[in-house]
């Protein structure tokens, strides 16, 4: 029986959707049952490889409504996970099977069941990566123009959960979703301060805003660049006081190093900015030189490489990564601190 044959034999309500993603992920991660964990989707398992990658290919084999209810039960099973150590794992694989098969409904519950709960706590060890997963999960459905994904951002950003080390993951999420929303985007309460934390703790060499330069550039582009540029200046509350505000360090990595995706020419009263790998592609922004002008700010000529880009991973990327996570936490302390064997 060919694979389309297979699927559309599939004529599952709701309800059974959700029974079939609740049994099948906790069979396939809390019992190791493998691709048997989804009969109806096994072969296609077995043939990608891969658990979100074969559900990916079953829900392409299904009619659109279908489809949609397979969407709608991930984000529901996701929503009512029971706060326990064990299904931390669990809902990692729910993330992403969400991402591989754009599931956008968990968009609606990723801030209540991981922003302020129990699933976005870092665990004993100091480990956030579900937190980290979320964002990641996020971006992925972040296309541009989707409300629920900016809302979802939003709350994420101003959750409790929400840390330093996320801040320039989810700047990046936000321009993704709204290229012109910039200096909207820093202003949001929180973000510009653990934008702040995270340069000063994890940036001495100015590596991960370097990537986030390049990465901002690349979604919003001149045009909503040149209408950010004198606003990141006056609403930052750290602007010329210190190197490390958010606003002059994107500017200075944006602009002034050799590695900088843009270079800037000053022209009187006019700045030229203009593509560093393409000097004919620019664009005249008329402000004072003064504003943007940063005479003393250096770069080393060579930078060691930080951090792979969680946005750019792929879903068998994400999956190893996943794997080697969970086989550290079989064994893990509870937040009661109790040891739970799982």
């Amino acid at each position: 029986m060919n694979d389309s044959k297979a699927t559309k034999k599939v004529m599952w309500d709701l309800a059974q959707f959700e029974r079939w993603v609740r049994v099948g992920v906790e069979s396939y991660v809390l019992e190791d049952a493998g691709p048997a964990a989804f009969p109806e989707a096994a072969h296609l398992i077995l043939r990608t490889g891969s658990l979100a990658l074969g559900l990916r290919a079953f829900a392409d084999g299904v009619n659109a409504y279908h489809r949609d209810n397979l969407k709608l039960a991930v984000a529901q099973v996701l929503s009512s996970l029971e706060p326990q150590v064990r299904y931390v794992l669990v809902a990692e694989q729910l993330l992403t099977i969400a991402v591989s098969i754009s599931a956008y409904p968990v968009l609606n519950v990723l801030a209540a069941k991981i922003g302020n709960g129990f699933f976005g706590q870092s665990d004993p060890e100091g480990r956030d990566g579900l937190f980290a997963l979320t964002l990641y999960t996020v971006a992925r459905l972040s296309t541009p123009g989707r409300q629920d994904a900016k809302r979802c951002l939003q709350a994420l950003v101003g959750s409790a959960n929400f840390k330093s080390a996320h801040a320039s993951t989810a700047l990046i999420a936000l321009c993704q979703v709204d290229s012109a929303g910039l200096v909207a985007h820093l202003a949001l309460p929180g973000l510009r301060k653990k934008l702040i934390e995270q340069f000063i703790r994890y940036d001495k060499d100015g590596t991960v805003r370097m990537r986030v330069a390049h990465r901002i550039f690349a979604i919003i582009g001149f045009i909503n660049l040149e209408s950010a540029l004198h606003d990141l200046d006056m609403l930052s509350p750290y602007a010329s006081a210190t190197k490390t505000s958010p606003d002059d360090s994107l500017i200075d990595a944006l602009l002034f190093s050799p590695d900088s995706p843009l270079r800037l020419e000053n022209k009187g009263v006019e700045v030229v900015i203009s593509l560093r790998s393409n000097p004919g592609e620019f664009i005249v922004v008329k402000e004072q030189a003064s504003k943007l002008h940063r005479p003393d700010f250096t770069r080393p000529a060579k930078l060691p490489v930080y951090e792979h880009a969680v946005a750019d991973m792929s879903i068998i990327e994400l999956e190893q990564e996943i794997k080697g996570y969970m086989s550290n936490v079989f064994k893990r302390t509870s937040h009661s601190g109790q040891n739970v064997t799982l």
